[in-house]
């Protein structure tokens, strides 16, 4: 059973240090995202798609766009498993970066000092670690706007009390 008197502005639906709230915050990500994702696919018509990685690139993005749009749309009717995506995605994105990090830096290990100057593999960390930041951010601001939104469809919905008339025989 829910709790009915649930406060919709508790302290614990804030995000972004206590100036928004989580459904307003993950509004925010959600239209900016959809905004970055849906410029950067102009970009994507102007690659040469003869390598993996820009058919890997282009996938990904148009995921992005569809896991955005549907953390918008949940949001909006409240219905948190279309939230749950958009998590399920970051986390993905998250364990991804770090793979792909670490496995740069071991390639680097191994590779001639000339080739380091060239790519120069500090640029790359501090890049990549902040791009994780970023995520576990977004992360944290979704998961909290998950929590609302289940708290809220559950408190929506109408509870009637279990009698326990019928279960009483008179014999």
């Amino acid at each position: 059973m829910s709790d009915l008197n649930i406060n919709r502005y508790d302290s614990k639906y804030q995000c972004v240090w206590d100036f928004l709230h989580v459904k307003y915050g993950a509004q925010l990500i959600s239209g900016l995202a959809l905004l970055g994702y849906l410029i950067s696919v102009i970009g994507l018509f102007g690659h040469n798609y003869t390598y993996f990685w820009t058919y890997l690139d282009l996938i990904l993005t148009i995921i992005a766009i569809f896991v955005y749009a549907a953390l918008f749309v949940g949001i909006h009717k409240t219905k948190p498993q279309f939230l749950r995506q958009c998590l399920w995605y970051l986390a993905f994105e998250m364990a991804l970066l770090t793979f792909l990090t670490l496995l740069f830096f071991l390639v680097t290990a191994y590779t001639s000092e000339e080739y380091i100057k060239e790519v120069k593999p500090d640029r790359y960390l501090v890049l990549s670690v902040t791009w994780l930041l970023l995520d576990i951010f977004i992360f944290d601001v979704i998961y909290k706007c998950y929590k609302y939104v289940t708290e809220q469809a559950a408190s929506d919905k109408e509870i009637l009390p279990e009698s326990n008339l019928d279960k009483i025989s008179l014999a």
